[in-house]
């Protein structure tokens, strides 16, 4: 089985600029979007590597369509934030604990507002194997003068 925990904490913190001119990149893990039955939505974003700083977010949205982005971080210009404009109801520069429970178990605590969070991350066999190939491409393939002529 897959050891997330033994993969992301392979991700040394730090600044680093893009292998590509003119782009920043990103290089972490996260959960995008999850899905609740009370209408709210989680997710969560680790990136201790990129062009600012390093930076958890945490993002909710209420059943309302309400988005609010916690960040533990420098500034919200070098974090989440910056990228949602007027879409963003709320959002802020708070700490949270997030801590490995296990392997692939992760637990995230803030105390304001007030939310415990415990997820197991994992890959779907299909996933894995589309992501083997991907994983290996150099950075020039991921370009857009050549995906135009794919």
């Amino acid at each position: 089985m897959m050891d997330i925990r033994k993969k992301v904490e392979r991700i040394l913190p730090g600044r680093a600029k893009s292998d590509w001119k003119g782009y920043e990149h990103y290089y972490g893990y996260g959960m995008m979007i999850l899905p609740f039955s009370s209408g709210h939505l989680l997710g969560f974003r680790v990136f201790p590597q990129n062009d600012f700083a390093p930076y958890k977010s945490l993002w909710r949205c209420d059943p309302k369509g309400n988005w609010s982005i916690y960040n533990d971080g420098q500034s919200p210009r070098a974090t989440c934030p910056r990228w949602w404009g007027p879409a963003l109801k709320h959002q802020s520069l708070r700490g949270f604990r997030l801590e490995w429970v296990d392997k692939n178990n992760i637990r995230i605590e803030m105390s304001n507002p007030v939310m415990v969070w415990q997820i197991e991350l994992g890959a779907k066999p299909l996933l894995n194997v589309l992501n083997t190939p991907n994983a290996a491409m150099p950075n020039w393939k991921w370009t857009y003068p050549f995906q135009k002529k794919v």
